[in-house]
């Protein structure tokens, strides 16, 4: 550890407590992680490693105890000051949205900005300094869609960096990853926080990487603090016994010295046999061959699919949620109100009209044929659902004024003749 490290806690964690639908998950949890300090916290599943770091950014409520950043009560802080005090690296899951890896990144610098504001010369650094330093610069204009796992968690990772933040928090974040993406991510925290002096907490599997990285490791079992000191202590007998309730067969590292695990094999006779070994491994060569590359992948296919995504973009706009909310629901209301003039009926609305309905089937009927023209800058799909919503209008009206079930309103009567 370096001898410029200061023993000031930048986060504090004191008796917390966090119970579940009745069961404890955390059970008086301490934890002083010092300013540039690497902790890793390890522990089997379902240990509580991923309930304890919601809590600190504030996901999870309703614990017990205190938790402080910098010798504050997080409670104290605002969403967008925690935000920018810890920001948090994610596991990769779900959907990619279909934004850039550029855009992905600066969007982090929100915290920073005042409300309606764009980002700036300052904000475009700090993103460009964080593509720079996770080496992705040159997946920068790529679709998140198009990016592979490994690509997306370092996009992730750099998001987090360009917030500038004294606190890094990352959740499992080489789960996925392939040896030389996980080695790329170790080689970024190694240097943020030993040349940065960023402290990163971090939450892993990779008992070895925890061991070579970490300056201390922090165990958890069933809720409870199971072991708290240098990696060196670690990886001994009775601690990995009382953490995993087994042994691991270990050896030391060439470089370092320090212990690391080495990967159980079976049987001999499991091991020389002939359906487990060559056999399957060349029928997976021969399925990757016939299946060729994905084109998704490829940088071509990511500018099909950007200029598709951004095609259905007609300007940006940075508007906080709640204005974005209220903006919504007066659309909803305006175009209640319009149908209910329309037909003289209190419960007509888009819904129990079918216009929802009706754009839908168009979108899907657009897609069902592969229409891929555009009429003015706009999608053959959303052209369709446009029409297909026009045409339930046209029915719904049509059948009442057959059944002389509406009447048009006045207004309405003079626009039409």
């Amino acid at each position: 550890m370096d001898a410029n490290r200061t023993l000031t806690p930048v986060l504090d964690l004191r008796h917390l407590r966090l119970e579940l639908d009745g069961r404890s998950i955390l059970d008086d949890v301490s934890l002083a992680v010092r300013e540039g300090e690497h902790l890793a916290i390890v522990g089997p599943n379902g240990a509580g490693k991923t309930c304890l770091l919601k809590c600190v950014n504030r996901i999870l409520r309703g614990w017990r105890g205190m938790v402080s950043v910098q010798g504050v009560s997080i409670a104290a802080y605002s969403q967008r000051g925690s935000a920018a005090w810890w920001p948090t690296c994610p596991q990769v899951g779900g959907r990619p949205a279909p934004f850039t890896a550029r855009e992905t990144v600066l969007m982090a610098r929100y915290p920073h900005l005042t409300p309606f504001a764009s980002p700036g010369l300052r904000d475009q650094r700090y993103a460009e300094d964080a593509l720079a330093l996770t080496g992705i610069g040159a997946l920068a204009d790529r679709t998140m869609d198009t990016l592979s796992g490994g690509e997306r968690q370092k996009v992730f990772l750099a998001a987090a960096l360009a917030q500038d933040a004294r606190l890094l928090l990352l959740d499992e974040p080489t789960t996925f990853l392939d040896p030389r993406h996980r080695d790329d991510f170790r080689r970024v925290l190694r240097t943020v926080n030993r040349r940065k002096g960023v402290t990163v907490v971090e939450v892993t599997h990779d008992l070895n990487c925890a061991v070579l990285d970490a300056d201390r490791i922090f165990a958890l079992k069933d809720g409870r603090a199971a072991f708290c000191g240098p990696p060196d202590q670690f990886m001994v007998r009775d601690v990995m016994i009382r953490v995993f309730d087994r042994t691991f067969l270990t050896v030391n590292h060439p470089t370092t010295g320090q212990p690391v695990i080495l990967p159980e094999v079976g049987s001999r006779e499991a091991r020389l046999d002939p359906r487990r070994d060559g056999a399957g491994d060349r029928g997976g060569a021969r399925r990757g061959a016939a299946s060729g590359p994905r084109d998704h992948r490829s940088p071509a296919g990511g500018r099909r699919r950007r200029r598709g995504a951004r095609a259905r973009i007609f300007w940006s706009l940075r508007v906080p949620r709640v204005m974005l909310g209220f903006l919504a629901g007066a659309a909803l209301s305006v175009g209640g109100l319009t149908f209910q003039a329309l037909f003289r009926n209190a419960l007509a609305t888009p819904y129990t009209l079918g216009v929802s309905s009706g754009a839908a089937l168009g979108a899907t009927l657009a897609i069902r044929l592969g229409a891929a023209f555009t009429l003015l800058g706009v999608p053959a799909v959303s052209l369709a659902a446009f029409a297909g919503a026009l045409l339930a209008v046209a029915l719904v009206y049509g059948l009442a004024r057959a059944r002389r079930a509406a009447r048009p309103t006045s207004c309405c009567w003079r626009a039409w003749r």
